[in-house]
Order: structure tokens, then sequence, then C-alpha cells
């Protein structure tokens, strides 16, 4: 259940909700094969409080969900004058081959209940969507046996999470080994693997044999060497004007000297009659 921080104003509504109405009779009647009885249906308990509900300052909100098969209904009373409010659920597994009726019935049954458990109201012999919805329109008994399945599973998670010890955990199993025995098959498999998972949860871990762990060698941790940074090789000296070798200079090649030449000065012969074109 949730409810508001305070509530001193809704439980003094309430209580005046409650001395004031009486137990509502049951306006229709079904037959079942095996079962009948008489039942009020959701808008006869409506009708009945209605008016007492804006008289003492109350509303009623209802909100369905579906969630893994089963069909909820919350159920929130609010006190309008101060606004304080309170909250409860109610389930109803739904089976899987159910049709869209079967849904129905299963939310209507729930906020008849819901409604009837949150106010205080009593309704005799009201149960006409209770066998609607657990039949869930299945003329096998197939949602019995689901629901069965369903409730066998979620009590065994539950007091298998009570069992603080492996010891408890086997005397759990034994002591209910007879009724788990009478499930089906899928259902037996899934509470045999909750028994071991919550076993292996308790078992203690398993603890190293101290005289081998002593003598195991211990691993002597290995440190990286540390990098050492490569050293930087220092400049050569610039030469300093000492040290500078002035180039060589070569002077160039001396021009050859200029031979004047003289042509040799021809003198003619005497008249010796030496020339020999003379005749």
């Amino acid at each position: 259940m949730k409810r508001s921080e305070s509530i001193l104003e809704l439980a003094k509504a309430l209580a005046e909700f409650q001395a004031k109405s009486h137990r509502i009779n049951p306006q229709h009647f079904a037959d079942a094969g095996k079962a009948k009885y008489d039942y009020a249906e959701l808008a006869d308990i409506v009708d009945e409080i209605r008016s007492l509900l804006t008289e003492t300052g109350l509303v009623v909100v209802q909100s369905p969900r579906f969630e893994d098969g089963v069909v909820y209904v919350e159920t929130t009373i609010i006190h309008k004058k101060s606004e304080e409010w309170s909250s409860g659920e109610v389930g109803i597994p739904v089976s899987p081959n159910a049709d869209a009726r079967a849904h129905g019935s299963a939310i209507t049954y729930a906020r008849r209940y819901g409604l009837c458990s949150m106010l205080g109201v009593v309704v005799a012999k009201d149960d006409d969507d209770g066998d609607r919805a657990s039949k869930g329109r299945d003329p096998d008994g197939a949602m019995n046996a689901w629901t069965r399945s369903q409730r066998a599973i979620a009590r065994a998670a539950e007091e298998l999470a009570a069992c603080k010890s492996v010891e408890a955990c086997l005397a759990w199993a034994e002591e209910n080994k007879d009724g788990i025995s009478s499930l089906d098959p899928d259902t037996i498999s899934k509470i045999r693997s909750m028994l071991a998972n919550r076993r292996d949860e308790l078992r203690p871990a398993p603890v190293k044999d101290a005289t081998a762990a002593a003598a195991a060698p211990k691993s002597v941790p290995t440190h990286k060497a540390a990098s050492l940074p490569t050293p930087v090789k220092a400049p050569a000296p610039l030469p300093t004007a000492a040290h500078v070798q002035k180039p060589t200079v070569v002077p160039p090649p001396a021009k050859p000297a200029k031979v004047e030449v003289k042509e040799p000065e021809i003198t003619p012969p005497q008249d010796s009659g030496d020339w020999p074109w003379e005749g």
C-alpha cells in the first residue's frame, strides 16, 4: 500500500464513510454449473456508494495495467479537501489463452474487490467475475493449472529468500516435496532451479589451504627499468678569428710578353750581275 505523508484527514473521512455505509445486498444470480451464487455488479456498488463518497469528500481513482500474465488494478482513495491519499493494488492472473472478454472480466473483478477493500464496503456472495476470470473461458481448465503454477513459483521464491542457510533450504525442500511433486513438470523444474541457485548463494566461498598458500612462491614484482634520456651531444664551438684559415689567393696567369718580329730587311745586291732573272 502507498499513501501520502499524512492521512489524518483521509482517515477521518473514511471513518465517517464507513459509519454511514451499509452492507450491499447482491441483486444478480449466477449459475456456473457446480457453482451457484448471488452477486452484485460493479455498477450496483458504485450506485450505492456514490452519494456517500460525495458527502464525505472522497474521490476514487482506479488504474488497470497488465504485466507478465497478470491484470493489476490500482485503487486510490483521495480526500478532496486535504489532498491526502492512499492506494492499493489487486492482481488477477489471466491465462495466456484468455480472450479479451476474460481480460475485461479480470479487470472488473479487480476493480470491485479493490474498491470494496479500500473503502471497507461489504458485498455478500459476489464472485461471478472471479469465476469467469479464473476459467478464462477455457473449458479444459488450463487457466486453473497455470494460476496454480504461478502461485507455487511465487511462494517458493518468497520462502527460499527467507532461508538463511543451505540446511534451511534442504529442510524447506523436504517439507514441501509432496506439494511440489503434484505440480506440472515445467513448474517442478523451475522450482528445482530456484532451490539450486539459492543453495549456491548460501554456500561459503572455498578457502584455500593455508599451508599450500604459504608454500607457493611469491611473485616478485618486476619493475620496468627507467629509460634514461639520450645524452645530447654538445655543439662544436664556433671557430674564432685566429682559427679561421685565410683562403689562398692564386694570382691569375701572367699574360705572355708580346714579341715583336721584325721582318728582315732585304738589301738589293749590288750591280754584281747576281740577280737570276736578269739576263
